[in-house]
């Protein structure tokens, strides 16, 4: 089976609270928005150990290489904390 495509929306990342596009920085909270960029059922935040997952339904985000907490995601949206 082919992956479907994915795809950023406008900028793709902007501040959860503002919807800032601006700057971004370690344990902000951002939402990035694209067409297939998340899992096809809506899932919420995980915790193991304490910690919130940073891989949930399959689904990872990395900045600079490194894993982001996810705490939200859907096809269209992922928020997670900028590690």
């Amino acid at each position: 089976r082919k992956p479907e495509a994915r795809s950023m929306v406008g900028s793709g990342v902007a501040n959860t609270g503002s919807y800032s596009s601006a700057a971004i920085a370690p344990g902000q909270i951002v939402s990035l928005f694209g067409l297939n960029i998340g899992p096809t059922a809506d899932v919420q935040t995980m915790i193991e150990n304490n910690r919130v997952t940073t891989v949930n339904a399959n689904t990872r985000v990395f900045f600079d290489g490194v894993p982001a907490p996810i705490i939200f995601g859907t096809r269209g949206q992922i928020n997670v904390m900028v590690p």
